[in-house]
């Protein structure tokens, strides 16, 4: 079995020396010494890492200017954090919980308290990867096809007095894209729509069915018109394509649910 890697930030030596020992045999250990060098290391190895043994008390850059900068990067948010410190008070724990850190252990270092809670914050986060992957499409994080029909459906049942309509959204053309400038394009063109549409404010759900067509559930309303999407599709002539993207859609009023 591939074991996970862990990443233990202290600025003391010693401190990393009994962490590093403590998880040999069951994780791979990556160090760094103070705040600073450890986003350099999340950076590099961001999709290696499986949890983060952080110290709060540290030269150059502190524990919760660590968990600060990690909650602003997307891909670093969703690494789990184990804080540790000296101060147990209160306070302290609740400042790192309220920063995004998953628990907090006090020093000295309790080697079957630490084992067991790398365990557990590891399992969750490795099974809400998985229920999420079963759940989204992988290349624009919307929801699937198949879960978007199950929500529509639960959504509907428990609004039965609202109106709603369903919006399908395509691309024109949107096979040249892939045919001249590479798949790659194409998949980058398909990220940034699905960004776009996750901007509306009157979205219910909204997914990627397949290739380059999206649904979207929303509010009825008794018209469409331009206003209603170019706030958000008019930004698709900053996506880097020497190519005009246009895209199109069609409403279904839901009298039929």
């Amino acid at each position: 079995m591939k074991l996970r890697t862990v990443l233990i930030v202290d600025d003391q030596a010693i401190n990393r020396a009994i962490l590093k020992k403590l998880l040999s045999g069951s994780y791979l250990t990556l160090e760094a010494r103070d705040g600073r060098e450890a986003l350099t290391v999340l950076h590099a190895h961001a999709n290696d890492i499986a949890a983060v043994l952080l110290d709060i008390v540290m030269p150059v850059m502190n524990g919760y200017e660590v968990l600060e900068q990690m909650a602003q990067d997307s891909g670093l948010s969703k690494i789990p954090v184990i804080v540790s410190s000296r101060n147990d008070d209160a306070d302290s724990e609740i400042h790192a919980l309220a920063l995004g850190a998953q628990d907090f252990v006090s020093k000295p270092f309790k080697p079957e308290i630490i084992l067991h809670r790398l365990h557990n914050i590891i399992r969750l986060r490795e099974t809400a990867a998985m229920v999420n992957k079963a759940r989204r499409d992988e290349l624009t994080g919307l929801y699937n096809k198949a879960y978007f029909l199950e929500n529509a459906a639960e959504y509907l049942t428990q609004h039965p007095d609202g109106q709603y309509d369903l919006i399908c959204l395509s691309v024109e053309q949107f096979r040249l894209v892939n045919e001249i400038f590479g798949m790659k394009k194409g998949d980058e063109l398909l990220r940034y729509i699905g960004g776009l549409l996750s901007e509306i404010p009157e979205l219910i759900l909204t997914s990627r069915f397949s290739a380059d067509l999206f649904y979207l559930l929303v509010p009825h309303r008794e018209r469409y018109d331009e206003a209603f999407l170019s706030p958000y599709l008019g930004k698709l002539s900053g996506f880097p394509l020497d190519m005009d993207i246009r895209p199109y859609f069609g409403v279904y009023v839901i009298s039929d649910r």
